[in-house]
Formats: structure tokens, sequence, C-alpha cells
């Protein structure tokens, strides 16, 4: 289970994706879940045991990535630091008001957003104002390669998702490939990366993440500091790490 689709849903649609998800709980054998909150969820529907195994990355390949002496890609040598990244799609999941504000008050600082946007499920308003301010560089999605080659060249990564029914139960998957890159992490409080807290830096608005931003900017120690630690972490995030887990798993309960 990766996500509550009826909490994006209402009326007669939500009913049936419960309907559905009930439906089918009843008919696995196994269940593995990559959220807390989905397990809570999950446990209050089914007494079946249910299997918490958190997203992961391609942590090895990064790490490899990291190793090689790369040229900043030419679409972005010329935008200053500090460079602030946003991997991922800009959907309803985002919070554009909150990007808007900080980049009206810093224009200082650059947002470099790579992937798709979903024009429909935003703002209007907000996100044509956006494409208009000369600190905010909209560069489209890249594969998997290219991503790489430019995530290594921020100077802070982001996860600026609204905090609502939807995200409470959203753990991003960016979020441990950000870990691997070892670079500082500025996020708005959700609830699944609390654990994280000693790697994360939280703001609930924007002048919570302009301090923060300033703080850090000010204290490269902690930066440096930060970097062993969150690349430490990353390494149990493996997807081969998480393929043994659940391989385990499914032993364990053949067995029974």
């Amino acid at each position: 289970c990766i996500d509550k689709f009826s909490v994006a849903s209402s009326g007669r649609k939500k009913k049936v994706i419960e309907e559905n998800e009930k439906r089918l709980i009843k008919k696995v054998d196994l269940i593995l879940t990559i959220t807390s909150h989905l397990k809570k969820y999950l446990c209050s529907i089914t007494n079946k045991e249910i299997h918490l195994i958190f997203n992961g990355a391609q942590i090895e390949e990064i790490f490899e990535e990291l190793s090689k002496e790369e040229k900043i890609p030419d679409e972005i040598k010329n935008i200053p630091e500090p460079r602030l990244g946003f991997m991922g799609t800009l959907n309803a999941k985002v919070d554009i008001n909150l990007i808007y504000k900080i980049a009206l008050q810093k224009p200082n600082y650059h947002w470099i957003f790579i992937g798709l946007i979903e024009e429909e499920e935003l703002d209007k308003n907000i996100l044509n104002k956006l494409k208009v301010m000369n600190n905010i560089h909209l560069l489209g999605p890249k594969n998997r390669q290219e991503i790489l080659k430019y995530e290594r060249f921020f100077n802070f990564c982001t996860i600026p998702l609204l905090i609502n029914e939807w995200t409470k139960i959203v753990l991003p998957l960016k979020f441990f490939e950000y870990l691997a890159l070892g670079l500082p992490i500025i996020s708005t409080p959700l609830p699944e990366l609390a654990p994280f807290n000693d790697l994360i830096f939280f703001g609930k608005n924007e002048n919570e993440w302009i301090n923060k931003i300033d703080y850090l900017l000010n204290n490269h120690r902690i930066i440096n500091d930060l970097k062993i630690k969150e690349q430490k972490k990353a390494s149990e995030f493996s997807w081969k790490t998480n393929a043994e887990k659940i391989s385990e798993i499914i032993n364990k309960s053949i067995k029974k």
C-alpha cells in the first residue's frame, strides 16, 4: 500500500475506492506499506499483519555519481547560489504559495525545479507569477542520469508540501535521494518526516524557511557535519536493502 487514494477523492468515487481497498485486503496473503500513518489506517480495517517498509532510493548509484568529477550543467551554471532544488512534479501537494512568498522576500535565493508541472492542479495566478520571476527556474523533466548531474549542484534540497489530510500520510520518495546527496534538507513539517528531525530543518511558513536557510548559510560546519550523518543514514534505504527485507518477510510468511 503506497497511498490512501480515497483522501484525494470525494462522494461516490471515494466510497468506491474504499470498498475496493477493503475487498483487495481480504484477498491478499501479505500486506506491505510505506508509512506509519498508512499502517495505522490499514490496522483499522483489517486484523492481518501489516509490514512497514520505508521507500528507498538508488543510493549506490548516487554515491557513485558523487564520487566523480563533474562539470556543472550549462543550464544551471549561470544560476547564482544559493540554489534551492526541488525534484519532482509540481502538483496539488506542493505549496506554491509558500514558494512564491519566499522567492518574493529573498530574490537572492534561486529555486530550481526539475519535473513536470501539473498546471490544472495549481493556482494559475500564483503559477503565472512564479513563471516570470528571475529567481524561479522551471527546467522541466529530465532523465534519471541528468537529474543526478543537476542535483549535486544544489545548495539545499526542498520539500515544500502542503500540510493536509492527503500529505500527512506522505513520506516523499525524494527525501531518501536527498539524504544520499548529503545536502541540507528544508521541509514543511510533514508528520511522516518527524522521525528524521535530526536530519531535516522544518519550517511552517516563509519566515521560518528563510531563518533556517540564512542560519545554515552562515554555519558551514553544520552543513559539513550534516552531510556525514545524512549519507550514513541513506545507506539504510537502498532498494537493495529494501528488497532483502521484503524477501525475508515473504520467506517467513511462506513458512507459517
